[in-house]
């Protein structure tokens, strides 16, 4: 949780947890746009990382950066914001 880092370790946490989240963005907004096959998201498998509870903490503070129907998906998919 937040308060087991200190406040450098919290910034490369949320640093790293935004970059992982963009890159999925990517490859999200991809098979919105057809580029990939509509499955390609379950086949790169992964996601582990944004079932940490330290993820699902700061979640409100990351959803804001990313796009509302990106942001909706990762709730779904992994139960964020919940």
């Amino acid at each position: 949780m937040p308060e087991d880092f200190d406040t450098v370790e919290n910034r490369r946490i949320v640093i790293l947890s935004t970059r992982n989240l963009r890159g999925w963005e990517g490859l999200f907004l991809a098979v919105r746009e057809g580029v990939l096959p509509p499955g390609a998201l379950d086949v790169i498998g992964g996601g582990g990382a944004f079932q940490a509870p330290y993820v699902r903490e700061i979640w409100p503070r990351l959803r804001p950066s990313l796009t509302g129907d990106f942001a909706d998906y990762m709730e779904e998919r992994f139960g964020l914001g919940s």
